[in-house]
């Protein structure tokens, strides 16, 4: 009987351990199929990408394409504001002087338009001129500041009593010139302007003097929006005086002090100090533009042939040396998934939801660039990461099969309309990206019908 026992309890426990032993194997089983079922999606995924993009571009992948990103090398420094417009032009492209004609429909515009709609901008790196003040302007607002992203204020400089105040010749081109001496490449004006670097435009307030505190009275105005208030592209003297594609910051005054000569009343016509805004756009010779494409990180088993617009993110990167950063000048982002370009959402530096696409045409929303500033001066403009979805990393590649999720091209060069195929708006892309030339596809051939036009 104690042997038959024993026997038995060998047999439980035979049979507990076969039993134990045969769930480890099937669940080893069933993570080996997952992860080989994995294995198959993402060569399947893989396999659709590159027969896609082989579609487009008629040929196999060039192996030795480096997708425009090698020649990304540049050099170039600034400061936290820039006084030295005698340097400006050689770096950053400065905005030409407003005539008299634009700054009177400017001025007349504020006059006239009680509480005027305004909106938002988002730039890291700006000029600002001033355009016109009245009375309160030039007596009480002592100065003007400045939210940045931080959080933190910062005053325009040389922005003082109902004025920007000149510094010397102001340089507003920069031509060179061969066989001809370099000082003589810039050409020089005397305005009433300024250059602000790592600095913001979340908002802006002035300080008054009546009562010693300071107003974040003011609004933002597209110069369409003037523009179509009035139409005119001429003054009385024949100046120009179209203001479309430019922006206006006008503020209100108000003093709240303790006697009653310290107290003025808004009135809400936001014309008693104007200035000029234009986004610090950096120059061709030290910066380059990238255009990114997020096709990688979708379901492709739909996968079009009109997906492949290279229009999902596309900014200029200029490398400011000095500071140990790098300048994002975000033009467009036809996307509708998360995407960050340097760890920044671009739909978020655009201020608009993840779902809404920017300045890609076709009904897309139209929207100010956006420039910010991220750590480092990388090496080439292939290091700046472009993830969508929080992980899935844009990447451009050589070798076979390497399909690019990113283009290097110089800046001033148009992107793709939305859901137009990168070959309709540059014909010669396809030669490029299957026999590795002309490396100048994005100037050969361009058809301006499918590329935006901003």
């Amino acid at each position: 009987m104690k042997k038959y026992l024993m026997s038995g309890v060998a047999a439980i426990a035979f049979l507990a351990a076969f039993t134990s032993c045969s769930k480890s194997t099937d669940l080893y089983e069933e993570g080996r199929k997952e992860k080989d079922q994995q294995i198959v999606k993402e060569k399947t995924d893989a396999e659709k990408l590159t027969t896609s993009f082989e579609t487009v571009i008629g040929g196999s992948i060039c192996p030795t394409n480096d997708w425009g990103f090698d020649a990304t090398v540049a050099k170039s420094s600034t400061r936290g504001w820039d006084d030295n417009n005698n340097n400006w032009a050689t770096y950053v492209k400065v905005p030409a002087k407003l005539t008299t004609a634009q700054k009177d429909k400017v001025t007349r515009y504020f006059t006239e338009n009680n509480k005027p709609n305004g909106i938002s901008v988002n730039w890291s790196d700006y000029f600002f001129q001033q355009v016109s003040s009245t009375n309160w302007g030039k007596s009480n607002m002592n100065y003007l500041r400045c939210k940045k992203s931080d959080g933190t204020w910062e005053d325009l400089h040389n922005a003082n009593a109902g004025d920007v105040s000149p510094k010397g010749n102001v340089c507003y081109d920069y031509i060179p010139i061969p066989g001809v001496d370099q000082n003589n490449w810039k050409k020089y004006d005397t305005y009433n302007i300024n250059f602000m670097v790592q600095s913001g435009t979340e908002s802006f307030c002035f300080h008054n003097s009546l009562d010693s505190k300071d107003y974040e009275n003011f609004v933002i105005v597209p110069g369409d929006v003037i523009q179509n208030w009035d139409s005119s592209l001429t003054g009385a003297n024949g100046e120009n005086a179209d203001v479309s594609g430019l922006y206006f910051v006008g503020f209100d005054f108000e003093a709240n002090g303790q006697s009653a000569n310290q107290q003025v009343a808004r009135d809400y016509y936001f014309n008693d100090w104007i200035i000029q805004i234009c986004p610090g756009l950096y120059r061709g010779e030290n910066t380059w533009r990238c255009f990114a494409e997020d096709l990688i990180a979708t379901d492709l088993s739909d996968i079009d042939e009109s997906d492949w617009d290279y229009n999902d993110a596309v900014f200029d990167a200029y490398r400011d040396y000095t500071n140990n950063q790098t300048v994002i000048i975000l033009h467009a982002a036809g996307g509708t998934m998360p995407l960050t370009v340097g760890g920044k959402e671009v739909h978020e530096a655009f201020g608009v939801d993840v779902k809404t696409m920017v300045n890609t045409d076709n009904n897309t929303t139209n929207r100010p660039v956006a420039i910010y500033r991220i750590p480092g001066k990388y090496t080439s403009l292939n290091d700046i990461q472009v993830i969508v979805n929080g992980s899935t990393e844009l990447k451009a590649e050589k070798g076979e099969n390497k399909v690019p999720m990113k283009l290097a091209v110089p800046v001033g060069t148009k992107w793709l309309k939305e859901k137009v195929i990168i070959t309709d708006g540059y014909p010669d892309f396809a030669n490029y990206a299957h026999l590795g030339s002309p490396t100048n596809w994005y100037e050969t051939q361009v058809n301006n019908g499918s590329l935006v036009s901003k």
